[in-house]
């Protein structure tokens, strides 16, 4: 089975100002985080960027916006920040420290790839040939150049076949 989050939790962190724990079905392929507006969304996702990336998230891309200060929940102090991450059996907790991220753990936080809007519009705005070099920080297809490689030897076989089948059925009726 693929290594998958079981659980992030959060206290003080953004709107978490009273902490919360999102439990992750680890047996489901796909987790979907829905929800109407300020419900929480993109708070998840930041917490994920600020564990495994030491990133503010979404905060730091708004402008006028101190992200140190910010992801801080209200009523709350930095001191009080603190996200764990639950994942293939290792915790993972990310603090506030000297207005940074500082992430404690077994080993290097897993690797997380976050698609936010700014870049999914460059991806649609972009000319064809350059959507796949946006989305191939995202995307790693380790072994689909070798499968279009087979594909195409595939497809020239079978045309090459095709070809001399055809060619002798021309003979054989002319015959």
């Amino acid at each position: 089975m693929s290594k998958r989050i079981e659980k992030l939790a959060l206290a003080g962190f953004r709107g978490a100002s009273k902490g919360v724990e999102i439990l992750f079905d680890a047996a489901k392929p796909v987790t979907m985080i829905f929800g109407e507006n300020g419900t929480g969304k993109s708070s998840i996702v930041d917490a994920l960027d600020f564990v495994c990336n030491k990133e503010f998230g979404s905060v730091a891309e708004k402008s006028g916006t101190t992200p140190k200060e910010h992801v801080v929940a209200l009523k709350q102090e930095a001191k009080d920040l603190k996200v764990s991450l639950h994942y293939d059996g290792s915790v993972w907790t990310g603090v506030l420290d000297k207005g940074a991220p500082t992430v404690t753990g077994p080993t290097a936080p897993p690797r997380v790839r976050i698609l936010r809007r700014t870049q999914l519009q460059k991806i649609i705005t972009a000319p064809p040939a350059e959507r796949s070099k946006e989305l191939q920080a995202f995307i790693v297809p380790p072994k689909v150049e070798a499968a279009e490689r087979a594909l195409r030897d595939c497809v020239q076989s079978f045309k090459g076949d095709f070809d001399s089948a055809a060619r002798a059925n021309t003979q054989a009726e002319d015959a």
